[in-house]
């Protein structure tokens, strides 16, 4: 597991007892490949802000 609610478990907590699981400190997207994406997705969304256009996982809210 990477996430868990509450994070983090209290170390009482049953998730902590069992031998087929494994829980991460909210860690899973560390690798290479993942945190690339995660850039170009920033550089994309900046290219588009300043070029006029929409970004991609832009929030939308009622108050814009």
């Amino acid at each position: 597991l990477d996430v868990t609610v509450p994070e983090p478990l209290p170390t009482d907590h049953c998730l902590l007892t069992l031998d087929n699981c494994t829980i991460f400190p909210h860690i899973g997207s560390a690798d290479v490949y993942a945190r690339h994406q995660m850039a170009q997705i920033c550089v994309d969304n900046l290219l588009n802000f300043f070029s006029g256009k929409p970004m991609a996982h832009q929030l939308k809210t009622d108050n814009a």
